[in-house]
């Protein structure tokens, strides 16, 4: 049986908030690899379920808030001559998708 497709909305749209605001606080106390988990886990909500957030502005970035300002900025340091704002998770994600492992677990 599939979910109800409101009652999916929903909880998709709390766990946005919920990864943005956690991702957030504890980037910016320190925990880099939490807020970068939790920056590639919005991302894909943001990117896969767009009608989710329609008509919200806070979620017009794909990382809004200070995980997006954390995660955003350190990475773009560490890529270096970044070009633009999600030049770093993009990279990150490129990584993630061309691995053989991920594919492989990836695949139907």
């Amino acid at each position: 049986m599939r979910p109800d497709l409101a009652l999916l909305k929903r909880g998709l749209f709390r766990l946005a908030e919920a990864v943005e605001c956690i991702g957030g606080q504890l980037g910016n106390s320190g925990d880099y690899a939490f807020a970068l988990k939790a920056a590639l886990l919005l991302d894909h909500i943001q990117t896969e379920y767009k009608d989710v957030f329609a008509d919200n502005n806070f979620w017009r970035d794909r990382v809004p808030g200070w995980l997006g300002i954390v995660v955003n900025d350190r990475l773009n340091r560490a890529l270096g001559d970044a070009g633009y704002l999600y030049a770093g998770l993009d990279a990150v994600e490129e990584t993630l998708a061309t691995d053989p492992l991920v594919q492989k677990y990836c695949e139907p």
